[in-house]
């Protein structure tokens, strides 16, 4: 029997890491970012049917990754200037953008994805988040081999002290051994965890803390969706018992 494909709303969305697997599983896929030229804070319910959704009945999903530089706690000091310059107030509103679209909208699922920080404080209406994770957790949907998994046992023992290559960080970033704390605000079914423990290559913990600079390649990298936890999402959302090896390897190279 004929089903019509379903549609996934990806919002703030540049790289295509999050969504990717819902491509694959034969959704179709509304990729929206300003680096494409979507402007969120713009949009009305209007706008989004005359050119975003034209070609669609419904969205079927919605998933949403907004800026988190003015809600991440890790830049706690510079709150009070952003407050005073128009900043938080501009970041709270795209966020206030998302929850107009899935009120509009009303998706069978939807998340929100920001770090640890205040944006809960900022937008209330979020309410609790249903899922805080670390990328290790989800990282054995990345289908890392044998040999992967034996290279970051030995630099597991080796320590934060240690000195890692450049080729050993990828290692730890591609599979996703390694920490960054996560909030998930929504309704959606719980992805299955899949853990691969993680990877200290710094001081800090995590490789991300080993970037550096506030360049839009570090903001890049920061920013994207972990392999492992992408496909354990998008997993749960559809119904697929496993992920696709292929499409483990093209999102994590």
């Amino acid at each position: 029997m004929w089903q019509r494909p379903r549609t996934l709303l990806s919002l703030f969305d540049a790289s295509g890491h999050w969504c990717a697997p819902f491509e694959a599983a034969g959704w179709n896929v509304v990729q929206v970012d300003l680096q494409h030229g979507d402007d969120i804070a713009t949009w009305s319910a209007s706008h989004l049917l005359a050119t975003v959704l034209q070609s669609f009945d419904t969205v079927d999903g919605l998933i949403a990754a907004p800026p988190c530089t003015d809600f991440a706690v890790s830049g706690a000091q510079y709150w009070p200037a952003k407050d005073a310059d128009g900043r938080t107030e501009a970041a709270v509103h795209l966020v206030r953008q998302v929850l107009r679209c899935v009120d509009y909208l009303q998706p069978d699922f939807w998340a929100l994805e920001n770090p640890v920080g205040r944006l809960p404080r900022l937008v209330p209406a979020l309410g609790s988040p249903l899922l805080a994770f670390d990328p290790w957790e989800y990282a054995g949907w990345s289908n890392p081999s044998a040999a992967d998994l034996a290279r970051l046992d030995s630099l597991r023992a080796r320590g934060p002290a240690g000195t890692f290559t450049a080729d050993e960080i990828d290692l730890v970033r591609s599979v996703g051994a390694y920490t960054k704390r996560t909030l998930l605000w929504g309704s959606f079914r719980l992805p299955v965890r899949k853990p691969v423990p993680p990877v200290a290559t710094s001081s800090q913990g995590s490789w991300l803390q080993s970037l550096g600079g506030k360049g839009a390649e570090t903001k890049y990298l920061r920013s994207l969706t972990p392999t492992g936890f992408s496909l354990a999402f998008a997993a749960a959302q559809t119904g697929q018992a496993a992920a696709p090896t292929q499409m483990a390897l093209d999102l994590a190279g």
